[in-house]
C-alpha cells in the first residue's frame, strides 16, 4: 500500500526534476550547487533506489547537454549518499570519486575539484583513515581558498572541518586560525556559527585562556537566545559554568550548571546533563556538603541508566569514583567499598576500550606530523625555485634593457654621422665590432647564470652531483594530488626515462590520465601500497586499475604490464 502512496510523490518530483534542469544549464557553480542541494532536500522521502535513479538520469541528461559542472555536482551528490550507506571501504567508489577530481581538473573547474576532494576527505573520515582525510582536506583548501564565498557556498563549512581536524590533533593555535577564518567567511543564515564559536571557546579553554573562552561561549548564548535554540543555549550555559568551575568561581558556576542540566534534559542531551550533574557534585564536595553531593550523583545515575548509551564507562567511572569518595567521607564504608569496586570495573573497561584507540591516535599523530614536515619541505623547495626563477628573470630583463638602450644609441649615432660618409663608415664598423663584443658578453653571462642556477640547485638538494637514483628517490616520495604536483613529478620522471610518455601515447593512444599515472608508477617498480599513498587512494583501487588495464590491453599474464613499461 505504501508503495502506491509514494508513487504519485515520486512521479511529481521526477516531473519537476526533469523539467527544471533546462533553466539551470550552464549557470554558475553556486547556482547549480544550490539547485542540486535543494533537489537532495526535496527527495528525502523517496527510497534510496529512487533517489539514485533520479540522480543518474539527471547526470546523464547534463552529460548529453555538455554541462560538465552540473553533471559533476549531481554525481557528487549521489556519491555522498552512497558513502552514508557503506559499512566497509569501496575501491569502486574511490575510483569514481578520483575520476570526478580528474575530470574537474582537466576542465579547469576549480570549485568542482575542491568539492570532490572534500568528499574524498569525508569518505576517509568515515573509515578512520584520518591521515588520508587530512591530506584531502588540505588539498581542497588550497583550491577553494581564493574562490569568493559567494561563488563557493560550502566554503565556511569546509574551513570549519579543516579547523576541526587540527583541534582533534590538539594543534590549538592552528585550529584557532582556521576556525576564525571560517567565522569571518560569509555564509547564508549564520550557518555553522554556533559550532565554530563553540570550538573556538573550547580551544581557548584547553589553552587555559578562560577570559577568551568565556567570551565566545557568551556569543553562542546570546545568538541561541536570539534565534530561540534551547539546545545551544544549554551547551553555552554549561560551558560558561564549567569555565567558572575551572577558575574556582563556584558561586557563579552553580546557577549556570543547574540551568544547563534543565535545558539539556528538556532537549534530550542526557549525557551532557549527566556530565553537568557530576561537575556540580564536585563543587558541593569541595564545600563538604556531602548529602547534596550524593543526591546529585544519584540523580545522574537515575537519568542515565534507562538510556541506550549506558553504560558509558568513562562517565560511569567519574560518577562511581565521586560516590566512593562521598560515602567514605560520610563513614559508610560498605557503600564506599561497593562503589570503589564499581569504579575499578569501569576504569578497566575504559582502559580496555581506549588502548586500541590510543594506539591508533598515536599512529595518526605520527602520520599527521610527517605530512606537515613533507608540506613544509615542499614549500621550502618552491620558495627556493621561485628565488632562482625571479633572479634569472631580473637578470634577463636587465640585459635586455641594456641591449635596447645600446642599440638605440647606435641608431642615433648612425643618423647623426650620415652626413660624413667616410667617418660614418668607420663609426659603423666600430659599432658593429662593439655589438659583436656585447653579444659575446651576453652569451658568457647567460652561461654563467646557467652555471649559477645548477650550483644553487645542487646546494639546495644537498648533493654534489645529480644522479638518476636520486631522481628516482624523489619520484618515489612524491604525492600526486594536484596538477602542480603531477607536472613536477612528470618533469623529474622525464629526466630519468626520456621519451616515456611520448612512446606510451604513440603505442597506446587511448589511455586515460589515471592509467598514464598508473603506468608511470609501475615503471618505478612501486608496490600497490606505495602507489595508493602517492595517489591518495586505497591499495584495492590500484589492483582494480591493474586488472582493468590488463583486460583493456588483452594481457593474459600477470607480468605483461611490467614488460610493457620496461620496453618503453
Amino acid at each position: 500500500m505504501m508503495r502506491f502512496l509514494l508513487l504519485p510523490v515520486f512521479v511529481f518530483l521526477y516531473a519537476v526534476a526533469s523539467a527544471q534542469p533546462a533553466a539551470i544549464l550552464y549557470k554558475s557553480y553556486a547556482q547549480q550547487w544550490h539547485y542540486v542541494d535543494s533537489l537532495g532536500r526535496n527527495t528525502r522521502d523517496l527510497s534510496h533506489e529512487q533517489r539514485m535513479t533520479m540522480l543518474d538520469q539527471q547526470a546523464g541528461w547534463a552529460d548529453n547537454n555538455r554541462d560538465i559542472t552540473l553533471a559533476s555536482l549531481l554525481r557528487r551528490r549521489k556519491y555522498a549518499i552512497e558513502i552514508n550507506t557503506l559499512s566497509a571501504e569501496s575501491p569502486a567508489l574511490e575510483e569514481k570519486m578520483l575520476q570526478l577530481v580528474i575530470t574537474a581538473r582537466n576542465n579547469e573547474l576549480r570549485a568542482v575539484e575542491a568539492d570532490a576532494m572534500q568528499l574524498m576527505a569525508h569518505y576517509w573520515v568515515r573509515f578512520h583513515k584520518l591521515s588520508l582525510a587530512f591530506q584531502n582536506y588540505q588539498a581542497a583548501y588550497h583550491i577553494y581558498k581564493p574562490i569568493p564565498a559567494a561563488e563557493f557556498p560550502k566554503k565556511r563549512e569546509y574551513i570549519y572541518e579543516l579547523g576541526g581536524m587540527y583541534y582533534r590533533y590538539e594543534e590549538n593555535s592552528t585550529a584557532l586560525r582556521y576556525l576564525k577564518e571560517a567565522l569571518n567567511t560569509s555564509a547564508p543564515d549564520d550557518a555553522f556559527v554556533d559550532p565554530i564559536l563553540n570550538n573556538i571557546g573550547l580551544c581557548y579553554r584547553r589553552m587555559k585562556e578562560y577570559d577568551s573562552a568565556e567570551h565566545y561561549f557568551r556569543l553562542i548564548y546570546h545568538h541561541a537566545k536570539r534565534i530561540n535554540n534551547p539546545a545551544w543555549e544549554g551547551i553555552a550555559t554549561g560551558n560558561i559554568g564549567i569555565t567558572y568551575f575551572y577558575r574556582k568561581k563556584y558561586d557563579e558556576a552553580i546557577p549556570l550548571i543547574e540551568k544547563d542540566i534543565t535545558l539539556s534534559t528538556a532537549t534530550g542531551q542526557i549525557r551532557n546533563a549527566a556530565e553537568s550533574y557530576y561537575m556540580l557534585s564536585c563543587i558541593y564536595f569541595e564545600r563538604n556538603d556531602l548529602a547534596k553531593t550524593r543526591q546529585l550523583l544519584e540523580d545522574a545515575l537515575r537519568l542515565c541508566r534507562p538510556r541506550p548509551f549506558w553504560p558509558d564507562h568513562a562517565l560511569a567511572e567519574k560518577i562511581y569514583r565521586q560516590l566512593y569518595k562521598t560515602y567514605a567521607a560520610e563513614g559508610n564504608m560498605r557503600m564506599a567499598y561497593l562503589y570503589a569496586d564499581s569504579t575499578l570495573n569501569a576504569k578497566d573497561s575504559v582502559v580496555a576500550m581506549h588502548n586500541a584507540e590510543n594506539l591508533a591516535r598515536a599512529r595518526e599523530r605520527i602520520e599527521f606530523i610527517q605530512k606537515k614536515l613533507e608540506a613544509e619541505q615542499l614549500l621550502s623547495q618552491k620558495r627556493a625555485q621561485l628565488i632562482i626563477r625571479n633572479s634569472l628573470i631580473a637578470a634577463i630583463v636587465l640585459l635586455t634593457i641594456i641591449g635596447i638602450m645600446f642599440i638605440n644609441r647606435q641608431r642615433l649615432r648612425q643618423k647623426k654621422l650620415l652626413a660624413e660618409k667616410t667617418v660614418a663608415e668607420k663609426e659603423l664598423h666600430h659599432a658593429e665590432a662593439q655589438l659583436d663584443n656585447f653579444k659575446r658578453s651576453v652569451q658568457e653571462k647567460n652561461n654563467l647564470l646557467e652555471q649559477f642556477a645548477i650550483e644553487i640547485e645542487r646546494i639546495k638538494q644537498g648533493q654534489v652531483q645529480e644522479s638518476d637514483n636520486e631522481l628516482l628517490s624523489q619520484l618515489e616520495k612524491a604525492t600526486i594530488l594536484t596538477d602542480e604536483q603531477w607536472e613536477h613529478f612528470r618533469e623529474v620522471f622525464e629526466k630519468v626515462h626520456k621519451g616515456f610518455f611520448a612512446n606510451l601515447k604513440r603505442k597506446i593512444p587511448d589511455l586515460t590520465p589515471s592509467e598514464v599515472r598508473f603506468l608511470a608508477l609501475t615503471k618505478l617498480k612501486l608496490s600497490p601500497k606505495e602507489m595508493a599513498s602517492m595517489l591518495g587512494i586505497s591499495a584495492n583501487a590500484i589492483r582494480i586499475y591493474r586488472h582493468r588495464l590488463r583486460r583493456k590491453l588483452d594481457m593474459d599474464k600477470e607480468g605483461m604490464i611490467e614488460e610493457l613499461v620496461d620496453d618503453l
